[in-house]
Parts: C-alpha cells; sequence; structure tokens
C-alpha cells in the first residue's frame, strides 16, 4: 500500500550539525568574523536558523560598525 518510507537519519547515520558548523566558520571567516569549533557549538548548537542569522547579524554589527 505504501509507496515510500521517509526515514530522518540525521543524527542517526551521520551528525550532520557538525558538517554545517565546520561550513559555517569558514563561510564566516570570509567576513571576518573568526569562531573557534567549541565556542561556536556551544552557541549556536541546536538552535534555528532565524536566531543564528539575528546572532551573527548583530556580532557583525558590533565588530564592524
Amino acid at each position: 500500500m505504501y509507496k515510500a518510507i521517509l526515514y530522518d537519519c540525521d543524527g542517526v547515520l551521520i551528525d550532520s550539525e557538525v558538517l554545517y558548523q565546520e561550513i559555517e566558520i569558514r563561510a564566516l571567516r570570509t567576513i571576518g568574523l573568526i569562531y573557534e569549533k567549541k565556542a561556536f557549538a556551544e552557541r549556536f548548537g541546536g538552535t534555528g536558523s532565524r536566531f543564528f542569522k539575528k546572532e551573527i547579524a548583530a556580532e557583525y554589527m558590533r565588530t564592524f560598525n
């Protein structure tokens, strides 16, 4: 009867959050925001994109204005 089954394997088969954080750290470095992996994970790990974008925008403004 079913044609497909959808599994949410994030965190089970692979931990994509670690990969995502590493990519974000590299991208932010290109605009002058430098984060250590541990500090970044503690501050943004498990948060949503809305919170992340707001915090990064605020950090950028504090740093460069």
